[in-house]
């Protein structure tokens, strides 16, 4: 059995260029410039939230997530993770200059100093991330 299944001839299948193998996607390719200006370059604009736009035939429901990100790359994005800006302006750097030098001469002996915790309500997640072109990775 082995030596007849290894020498077996497979009838060769013609390629088409540009056409690729398997069913046709759920999201056609006319519209993956729609889809792409959904998403590009916009905060919070995520794969997950894109896919309850098109709707799977075979289904009738929302396409999966998957689904949607394989379409988004194949638009030319990627997913990149949103870089936090520097939240001090330099008139905002100088004033805290100024107050430092002001307390300079305090008995810091009667200040209580307590941890702090900081956090975002409703603002850049650590794991936010938005759809970039491929060219331009890092947009302003």
């Amino acid at each position: 059995f082995c030596r007849k299944w290894a020498q077996r001839e497979e009838p060769k299948r013609k390629k088409t260029p540009g056409v690729k193998p398997g069913p046709k996607p759920v999201i056609p390719d006319t519209e993956l410039k729609a889809l792409a200006a959904k998403v590009k370059n916009k905060r919070f604009m995520s794969a997950e939230r894109v896919r309850h736009d098109y709707v799977n035939p075979k289904t009738g429901k929302a396409v999966a997530k998957r689904t949607a990100q394989k379409r988004l790359h194949d638009a030319g994005l990627k997913p990149v993770r949103v870089r936090r800006c520097c939240f001090l302006s330099k008139a905002h750097r100088e004033g805290r200059e100024w107050f430092a030098n002001l307390c300079r001469k305090e008995d810091w002996t009667k200040w209580i100093f307590t941890d702090e915790k900081w956090f975002y309500i409703g603002g850049t997640k650590g794991n936010e991330k938005m759809w970039v072109s491929m060219q331009d990775p890092d947009p302003e």
